[in-house]
């Protein structure tokens, strides 16, 4: 295989800021056996930024099929884009790229492998 093709998956995680709870909307820590301090903006990641949940599924697919082919896999969060280079992208967003080919939608595994082939 060429050394220089990979799976690039691009993803767009979202700003997430969690403000302010009630307890009867969270539920009591006592009660649901969690510690208040696991509520916030640490639990969405690095800069309460999250990823939406049909890029995860294109991600887990994407990497279940990179290890299939063999191939590296990369992961381009467009979020940290600037507005032209957003521009210069084709296609929508979640989608694969091996090599020349582009995958939209949410495929699985096999689908990427075979689509490869």
């Amino acid at each position: 295989m060429n050394e220089d093709v990979k799976v690039r998956v691009f993803i767009e995680s979202e700003s997430r800021t969690i403000q302010a709870a009630d307890m009867d909307t969270v539920g009591h820590p006592e009660c649901t056996q969690t510690n208040s301090s696991d509520w916030g903006n640490g639990a969405l990641g690095k800069g309460g930024r999250a990823i939406p949940q049909e890029h995860l599924i294109l991600l887990d697919a994407a990497s279940r099929a990179a290890e299939k082919l063999g191939l590296n896999l990369e992961v381009v969060d467009i979020s940290v884009f600037s507005f032209f280079q957003k521009r210069k992208l084709k296609g929508s967003i979640p989608r694969i790229e091996i090599g020349e080919k582009i995958l939209t939608g949410l495929p699985t595994s096999d689908e990427i492998v075979r689509s490869f082939h």
